[in-house]
């Protein structure tokens, strides 16, 4: 029993860090100029960071930080991060 709650534990940081992942990726990767397809992000989530991602989930985070302002882009392509100044 202790195994699969661990287990979920884990599961949820996973899930947790997708999004900072996904983040990464545009940032390092993406410019205003040079915008990301979906299948590259995927490619960048496995290679560097270990993630098995359809795009259906992929595309979930992105709405969300779309959303929220994170991220730029529309129809499968997107775009760095912006910047948040204080």
């Amino acid at each position: 029993m202790l195994k699969h709650h661990m287990k979920n534990i884990f599961d949820m940081k996973d899930h947790r860090m997708l999004a900072i992942d996904i983040l990464n990726v545009l940032n390092k990767y993406s410019s205003s100029d040079y915008k990301l397809f979906q299948k590259e992000i995927i490619y960048y989530l496995k290679k560097e960071c270990g993630y098995k991602v359809n795009r259906r989930t992929l595309q979930t985070y992105l709405d969300l930080l779309k959303n929220d302002g994170y991220v730029d882009g529309y129809r499968g392509v997107y775009s760095k991060v912006k910047l948040i100044k204080k």
